[in-house]
């Protein structure tokens, strides 16, 4: 008997995929068989790159060609991904970009520099509230980081002075006493730095002033009443001052007009102050002129009192002869009684600028004025540039709204809006954007208007990323509207419908909303990208689809009462103060 042994061979083997730390997959595979290529496998953070025959991954396996003849491993090869860390500035100083790998740290960069700001650091969001940690954040995407600035202190001071200029002051050197128009007239030409020409009491008529000479910031030139008060100038009076460093301070105009449309006091220097002045009922025969008009840069007009204009033209004409930034100051004054225009333009209470600068930025801080009564058109503060501040200031019984109507990047916080119940009145409306509405207090708002309400966010022509006319409407985008308090308002946010594009990347942000038995929104369009965090409404209807972040109830929050307004212990805006005539006008 014969045994005959025979040797099986093998007719399949094991290939493994081995997906670099991500686990492994075998399949059998036919002797002499190629190998079927695998979807591409997926590592968070990396791309692939191919398989490869060995460990070290430095040679590819071949799916085309190479067969199989044993138990094999093939091998996924992964390369870490790479994003561009980009930090964009705000106009300031540009900072380079960097390029960094999957959950590593960002190098932190120099801080950049902006003229009329200080660096407050870098941010995660566009809206600027939450801060880049360098030191734990790790980069997963390309990303954007956000510079933050604040107002410098130097050049925008807060709170301003309740001060009245008198011959006492110790930067005076040389006192000229006048106490005819005549010798007022020809004393006030060619002065040194340091002298004051001091007004003796009287009524001075049509008296005209351009002086020329420039004072020193140490020793301003001098035109004052020896008597605040007491100094009245009437009929046709012009007072313009073309050089620096200037202070006019004391005087009443009353019974009279403006001699031209450009004003009763037009500043053409830099470095200038009008301080504790009074204006009532100058108007005259004109049918449209400014009672203040300031060029220049660095001017203020503080602790004055304008009241009874009765025709068309802004009252205050922040004039901007081309995009140089302005840095005026207006503080402490005292608007009241300004005409209806009935809907017609410029009959602004204070204009910055008009459209034609509009795409640059004029600096301007607009700061603890009261206004009553000053209805002459919507635009009651008409803001025409970027990167000014409306802050601090009390609105009662004005038929209008702060307006930023062209320009971006402004600041409108910490003011308080009481309309009495008055029809059409109001509190912030905007186009463009960047802006920052924030801690301000609306009560009694009472229209039926599209483009009236508390807070109005308007559409505009063009989408966002282009541009329309300097002149145009351009649509509202990345503004944040935060920690504001709106009561008892009928329209209290107005999402504006009127132009094709709607208002985008909106955030509201802890705001409260008390409007008994009234609509909290008037939807004329729908917001594109709106942020809600945080939102507290009360309200009859909300006037929009709930949405993740908003807080919305039919009963009644609880409030209490400071300074006369209804405030919420931690929602909506707080902190706020409510001007008279005790705190702000002129001083005598």
């Amino acid at each position: 008997m014969t045994l005959i042994l025979v040797a099986c061979s093998k007719t399949t083997f094991t290939v493994t995929f081995d997906v670099d730390g991500e686990g492994s997959e075998s399949i059998e595979v036919e002797k002499n068989s190629l190998v079927t290529r695998p979807a591409d496998p997926v590592k968070t953070g990396y791309d692939f790159i191919d398989w490869y025959e060995d460990a070290d991954k430095t040679k590819t396996w071949d799916f085309a060609s190479k067969k199989v003849g044993e138990n094999v491993t093939i091998y996924a090869k992964f390369e870490i991904k790479k994003f561009n860390v980009t930090f964009d500035t705000d106009d300031g100083t540009p900072v380079d970009g960097q390029l960094i790998e999957y959950n590593s740290l960002v190098c932190e960069p120099s801080k950049p520099t902006k003229e009329g700001y200080d660096f407050v650091g870098w941010f995660k969001d566009a809206a600027k509230t939450i801060p880049w940690n360098f030191q734990t954040d790790e980069i997963t995407a390309n990303t954007i980081i956000y510079a933050k600035w604040s107002l410098k202190e130097g050049l925008f001071p807060k709170g301003g002075l309740r001060e009245q200029i008198d011959e006492n002051n110790p930067r005076i050197l040389n006192k000229v006493y006048v106490s005819t128009k005549s010798a007022l007239q020809s004393k006030a030409k060619g002065l040194e730095p340091g002298t004051a020409v001091i007004i003796e009491d009287g009524t001075y008529d049509g008296v005209v002033l351009s002086p020329e000479a420039n004072g020193t910031k140490e020793n301003p030139i001098f035109y004052i009443a020896k008597n605040p008060g007491k100094v009245k100038f009437t009929g046709e009076a012009r007072i313009e001052i073309k050089g620096n460093y200037n202070i006019i301070s004391g005087i009443e105009f009353t019974n009279g007009s403006p001699k031209y449309d450009s004003g009763i006091i037009v500043i053409r220097g830099s470095y200038n102050r009008i301080n504790n002045i009074k204006v009532t009922n100058f108007n005259g025969s004109f049918t449209k002129s400014n009672w203040i008009t300031l060029k220049g840069q660095y001017n203020v007009l503080d602790n004055s009192t304008f009241s009874g204009k009765s025709h068309k033209g802004p009252l205050l004409n922040i004039m901007r002869e081309d995009d140089s930034p302005n840095y005026h100051y207006i503080h402490h004054n005292h608007f009241l009684d300004f005409a209806s225009g009935l809907e017609e333009n410029e009959w602004e209470t204070i204009r910055i600028g008009t459209s034609v600068t509009s795409r640059s930025s004029s600096f301007t801080v607009v700061e603890n004025n009261l206004f009553e009564r000053t209805n002459g058109e919507i635009e009651v503060i008409s803001v025409k540039a970027g990167e000014n501040l409306i802050k601090g200031n009390t609105f009662i019984e004005v038929e209008g709204l702060v307006t930023l109507r062209h320009g971006i990047k402004n600041i409108v916080e910490d003011n308080v809006f009481l309309t009495n119940s008055i029809t059409d009145g109001g509190g912030i409306r905007f186009f463009d954007g960047e802006h920052i509405i924030r801690n301000n207090y609306i009560e009694g708002v009472r229209t039926s208007a599209s483009f009236r309400g508390g807070i109005i966010i308007h559409s505009g022509n063009n989408s966002i990323g282009k541009t329309t006319s300097k002149s145009g409407q351009w649509t509202a985008f990345n503004t944040l509207i935060e920690n504001n308090t709106l009561i008892d308002c009928e329209r209290s946010f107005v999402y504006e419908g009127k132009y094709p594009h709607a208002p985008e990347n909106i955030t509201f942000r802890n705001n409260l909303v008390f409007a008994e038995n009234k609509e909290v929104v008037f939807e004329g369009i729908t917001l594109v990208n709106p942020i809600y965090d945080n939102e507290h409404y009360c309200g009859a209807s909300l006037g929009i689809e709930l949405k993740d972040g908003i807080f919305f109830s039919q009963e009644a929050p609880i409030l209490s009462t400071v300074n006369g307004l209804k405030l919420h212990s931690e929602f909506g805006a707080r902190d706020l103060n409510v001007l008279n005539n005790k705190n702000a006008g002129c001083l005598f």
